[in-house]
């Protein structure tokens, strides 16, 4: 799957074939025969080998340039050329297209978080990426993975899509296909928070710690729900179960937990893990006194009400 390869691979294959025939085979061979298969076979053999060559070689390596001119353009910030880019890279319908739509995916819940996109583009955006990503389904129907991607999308675009309750079918088709995926149990649970089933939610979340508790996601997730969900109990014991197992939270993390307890006017424990973002990585300081004050504005306002 990687032509720089490939090529070196063929290429040496020709340079033992030509050092055979010069230093092994005899010079002669009175028994071989001679075929004239005059001008017609060669015609017909160079076109079947340029329309095989556009086909096998060149739109593939047509659309896999305007894929990576896309993802160039993500991490070059310049958003209004990735779409037109993976569009004019998915026009040419090749082998590639599942893995292209899920670069794609991956790249518009970057772009769609960066507060760079207006909200139609944003909703244009999410809606033509949800719309290949069902191309996947139908194209490897037997795959989870493209579950998964859909999935995703229809969380991170709730708002813009308005398809929250896909989410539910189709974590249920890739259960059968995938009943010990982790990643499944997650996205259902987020789902189920974003349409206030809190309890539903909370027992997918369980239901991946309990398939693999090893992985650091897995305690963080359940713990974020049972923030969320105002379940004291589920955040001290996950709180604990990360302390218990040497887990080392990145500043990220902490900062994603400030976050979710800000958002249950728990101040005592956002400024917590603030501190602890901090102390992991200094630049965030300067967020800080904006992030209090909103805090305790909202969390004032809330209890008066």
């Amino acid at each position: 799957d990687t032509h720089a390869t490939y090529l070196m691979l063929f290429l040496v294959l020709a340079y033992l074939t030509f050092l055979e025939k010069t230093y092994l085979l005899p010079k002669t061979n009175p028994d071989a025969k001679i075929y004239n298969f005059g001008p017609v076979f060669p015609a017909l053999l160079t076109v079947v080998m340029v329309v095989g060559a556009y086909f096998i070689n060149i739109r593939p390596a047509l659309a896999n340039h305007y894929g990576i001119e896309g993802i160039k353009a993500v991490k070059l910030g310049n958003y209004v050329e990735v779409l037109p880019n993976f569009q004019k890279s998915l026009s040419y319908g090749t082998y590639m297209d599942e893995e292209i739509r899920n670069h794609l995916a991956e790249y518009a819940r970057q772009m769609g978080g960066s507060g760079k996109l207006s909200a139609d583009s944003r909703t244009m955006l999410y809606k033509y990426v949800a719309d290949e990503l069902e191309k996947n389904l139908v194209a490897s129907p037997h795959d989870a993975k493209n579950y998964l991607y859909l999935m995703n999308l229809y969380n991170v675009a709730a708002a813009e899509t308005g398809k929250i309750e896909r989410v539910f079918i189709l974590g249920h088709e890739a259960l059968k296909l995938s009943p010990t995926r982790m990643q499944i149990y997650f996205e259902l649970g987020q789902a189920a928070f974003l349409v206030e089933r809190e309890d539903e939610g909370l027992e997918y979340f369980r239901k991946g710690v309990e398939l693999n508790g090893e992985p650091k996601e897995s305690h963080i997730n359940y713990l974020m729900a049972g923030i969320f969900a105002r379940r004291q109990d589920i955040a001290e014991q996950e709180l604990g179960e990360l302390s218990r197992r040497g887990y080392k939270l990145t500043a990220g993390e902490e900062s994603n937990l400030a976050y979710a307890f800000a958002q249950v006017c728990d101040v005592g424990a956002a400024r917590t893990h603030v501190a602890a973002a901090v102390s992991l990585d200094p630049a965030l300081a300067a967020a800080a006194p904006e992030f209090f004050s909103t805090l305790e504005q909202r969390c004032s306002a809330s209890e008066a009400n």
